[in-house]
């Protein structure tokens, strides 16, 4: 038997697909998947141990609690506290029964993002079993980039509660930098469409499939909106942006951040409209806006831009020269900051961002060594045995 058990739970397809992945290039670990989507079960278990949480199952014995916060699904309303307790002692329960029945083995649990009702039984088991391994998974938004902490991302990372990790790594070479600065600047200016925006609007049999489960026999784990506007067809090419050269020569920079991403809804006192507000009140400069490429519903917007028509302008224009033109950028956390800091831009980030606490030579050793090379898009690449080290040894 394999003495290296990891358990990969997963709760969106995509997930699912890249811990297949890293399973299919591994050949010193036994993968166990706990998923709560149906397509990704169907498909996991043709070639590994898979189990589904469903509502059908009773929990008796579990979580009796939940933390008050980092919790998207309750942070969203999209599981009552009723519910979302269900739901954590159900996956509590599954995941000690593997662990059980591979007592003898090196157990290591991971998921993605963890600042949801997974991340918090992830953390609860941890209390009890001390020997279990935790690592959680989040894109960085750097090409080909993901970060992987043992303590949650963002700011649940490990790199968020102290920056002496990154400080003890070694200096960055000042031509991988700039030759990485370059390559990034180019990309800039020709970006194509971004991975995850694309796929946010892709709609094909799995969405279908896991939409009909999980409003019947299964836990619904996103909003209403995210799977209707797929089918209903809803894009942003129905946004009203202003003519290009209707934009001021000089403005303040605010680039949006999708309304329910666990950044702004976890990680941030304020949302997109409180900061347009607070820039309105704050600032004597006019404010440009740009909608994230992935949101799927900001009509929102609207109203406060009509309230201040000569104050607030939305585009489309490429985010690198809109960086570059601006005067001042406002962030709530994104890493279009980090990449305002990059072009030594004013940055000022109004929400609990891991890059707000970082000076110029710490930003490059996370980004050139802290963060781990892999694309989580392109699924034709293997994943290198000292890549999978890398990820296990932030564990």
């Amino acid at each position: 038997m394999n003495n290296n058990i990891t358990i990969c739970v997963a709760d969106y397809a995509l997930a699912a697909d890249f811990f297949l992945r890293i399973s299919s290039c591994d050949a010193e670990r036994k993968y166990v998947f706990v998923n709560t989507l149906l397509s990704s079960h169907l498909k996991v278990k043709k070639r590994h141990e898979s189990y589904l949480v469903t509502k059908l199952t009773n929990p008796k014995d579990g979580i009796n609690s939940l933390p008050d916060n980092r919790l998207r699904e309750t942070a969203l309303g999209i599981l009552s506290r009723e519910k979302s307790l269900r739901l954590a002692s159900s996956l509590y329960i599954k995941i000690v029964n593997i662990i059980e029945k591979y007592k003898k083995s090196r157990v290591t649990i991971m998921t993605w993002n963890g600042d949801n009702i997974i991340g918090a039984v992830m953390r609860e088991l941890k209390k009890e079993y001390k020997d279990i391994s935790l690592i959680f998974f989040e894109l960085s938004n750097l090409k080909g980039k993901l970060l992987v902490d043992n303590m949650g991302v963002n700011a649940s990372s490990s790199v968020y509660a102290s920056l002496d990790k990154i400080d003890e790594m070694p200096p960055v070479d000042p031509d991988i930098h700039q030759k990485w600065v370059k390559e990034f600047y180019e990309s800039k200016e020709n970006p194509g469409s971004i991975p995850q925006a694309v796929k946010g609007k892709e709609i094909n049999i799995r969405h279908i499939i896991d939409f009909i489960y999980t409003n019947t026999v299964g836990y619904k784990l996103y909003t209403n909106n995210a799977i209707l506007n797929r089918i209903k067809g809803k894009k942003n090419n129905v946004v009203k942006f202003d003519n290009e050269k209707n934009l001021p020569e000089r403005f303040i920079f605010f680039p949006m951040q999708v309304s329910t991403d666990t950044q702004i809804v976890l990680n941030s006192d304020v949302d997109n409209v409180g900061v347009l507000k607070y820039l309105v009140d704050q600032e004597a400069l006019p404010i440009v806006t740009k909608p994230h490429p992935a949101e799927l519903n900001f009509d929102y917007i609207y109203k406060i831009k009509n309230e201040n028509k000569d104050k607030i302008f939305i585009t489309n224009t490429n985010t690198y020269e809109l960086i570059k033109k601006s005067e001042k950028v406002y962030t709530i956390n994104s890493t279009v900051g980090m990449e305002a800091m990059l072009y030594d831009k004013n940055v000022s980030f109004m929400g609990r961002s891991i890059y707000s606490k970082m000076n110029n030579e710490q930003l490059k050793k996370f980004i050139h060594l802290y963060l781990i090379d892999i694309d989580f898009f392109d699924c034709r690449n293997n994943i290198s045995k000292n890549v999978i080290d890398k990820i296990y040894s932030r564990a």
